[in-house]
């Protein structure tokens, strides 16, 4: 079983997502970071609420703190990589266009389009085999049971030249 590890800067009831590194953990460099407004720096936004701003159209200021902030990567596009500890062999690899037609993206439609790919995938591994190492990290199926309201978009962290990865943690 796959340990699930509490969180390296003292957040009460965080977790590190195996497969989903934290920066500070590994050393890696934060290339954005999201946080949600009245939190502290590094508290992250919930994957949850930023699927449903999406779908609603909410202002994104209200959900990702700088979240009219524009982002330059210095690339018109990033690949951003997608991995869930219940399904490790199931990596996805998804295009962000870095560039809208108002001009560079801006953090918030950032974070959404990150969230949005991770419920998308989330929602597609729900039904299938599941790896039995990783009981913990079943969507809803756990003990106890978690889904994306608890897991947090802290961050994009390079795994490569113009590769993302999501520093994603979990609230128990």
């Amino acid at each position: 079983m796959q340990p699930i590890i509490p969180h390296p800067c003292g957040f009460k009831n965080r977790y590190v997502l195996p497969g989903c590194t934290h920066t500070q953990k590994s050393g890696k460099t934060t290339l954005v970071s999201f946080d949600s407004p009245g939190k502290p720096v590094g508290y992250g936004v919930s994957v949850l609420d930023l699927s449903v701003a999406l779908e609603s159209g909410k202002d994104l200021r209200k959900v990702v703190l700088n979240g009219d902030d524009l982002i330059n990567l210095g690339a018109p596009r990033i690949f951003h990589v997608i991995s869930w500890p219940s399904h490790p062999t199931q990596d996805v690899r998804r295009t962000i266009e870095m560039q809208t037609p108002r001009g560079p993206i801006t953090r918030g439609d950032l974070a959404c389009q990150v969230a949005s790919e991770i419920y998308r995938l989330t929602t597609k591994l729900k039904s299938q085999p599941k790896d039995p190492d990783c009981m913990q990290f079943f969507l809803g199926a756990s003990t106890p049971p978690f889904d994306l309201s608890t897991v947090m978009l802290v961050g994009l962290y390079s795994v490569g030249r113009d590769t993302v990865r999501a520093d994603l943690e979990l609230m128990k």
